[in-house]
C-alpha cells in the first residue's frame, strides 16, 4: 500500500463535470456537429469570424481528432481542410494534453458545448493558433431536445448521414460526373 498509493478517479479525470450543466456525453456533442444541428444560425468563432461549414468530416473512432477532412471556410471564404476536435467543455484541449500532442496538428476548428476558459484560440503542438466555436450559443433548442431526439448508438454506423448529406445525389452520377463535382468544391482527393 506504501509503494502503490491508490487515487481517488477524481483525481485523475482529466475534466471534472461543472456543477452548473447537466451532465452529458462527449458524443453526444460530436452528434450535434455531425448532424449541424445549429442551423439555421451560421457558427462564429470566439474570435467573432463566421463559420461556414461544408463538411463536417468523418467519424474518426480511433486515437486522435475527432472528426478528420473537414471542410471549413473562416470570415473570408477560404476553404480549409483539416481536423475538428471536440469536448463538452472548452478546458477540454488542454486537459487532454492536445496542445502537447502532434496528432492535433492538422485541427483546424476547436468545438465545444460550453466556454469555461477565456481565451478566443487554442495552441496546437506546432504552435499554430486555431479558433474554437461554443456551440451553446447556437443551438435552436434546449439540449435535453437533443438528447432525447438522438440516440446515441447509432453513430456513426447507423444514422442516415454516415455518407454526408450528397450521398444519394452523387450516386445516380457517373464516376467522371463525380470527379468534377469534387473539382468544383476543391477536393484534393
Amino acid at each position: 500500500h506504501t509503494l502503490y498509493p491508490t487515487m481517488p478517479a477524481s483525481a485523475w479525470v482529466a475534466e471534472a463535470p461543472a456543477t452548473w450543466h447537466p451532465p452529458i456525453p462527449e458524443k453526444l456533442v460530436r452528434c450535434l456537429w455531425f448532424d449541424q444541428r445549429w442551423r439555421p444560425s451560421p457558427l462564429r468563432t470566439l474570435d467573432g469570424r463566421e463559420v461556414v461549414v461544408h463538411s463536417p468530416g468523418r467519424w474518426n473512432l480511433q486515437a486522435g481528432p475527432d472528426f478528420q477532412r473537414a471542410t471549413i471556410a473562416f470570415g473570408d471564404g477560404t476553404r480549409q481542410r483539416g481536423d475538428v476536435e471536440i469536448h463538452r467543455y472548452a478546458s477540454g484541449w488542454t486537459a487532454h494534453r492536445h496542445h502537447l500532442d502532434a496528432r492535433y496538428n492538422d485541427v483546424i476548428l476547436h468545438v465545444f458545448l460550453w466556454n469555461n476558459r477565456q481565451a478566443p484560440a487554442v495552441q496546437r503542438a506546432d504552435g499554430q493558433l486555431i479558433p474554437q466555436v461554443a456551440l451553446e450559443h447556437f443551438l435552436p433548442y434546449p439540449l435535453d431536445t437533443y438528447q432525447t431526439e438522438i440516440i446515441l448508438e447509432d453513430y456513426p454506423y447507423k444514422t442516415a448521414h454516415i455518407h454526408g448529406r450528397c450521398y444519394e445525389t452523387l450516386q445516380r452520377l457517373a464516376p467522371q460526373e463525380v470527379c468534377a463535382v469534387l473539382d468544383r468544391a476543391g477536393d484534393t482527393r
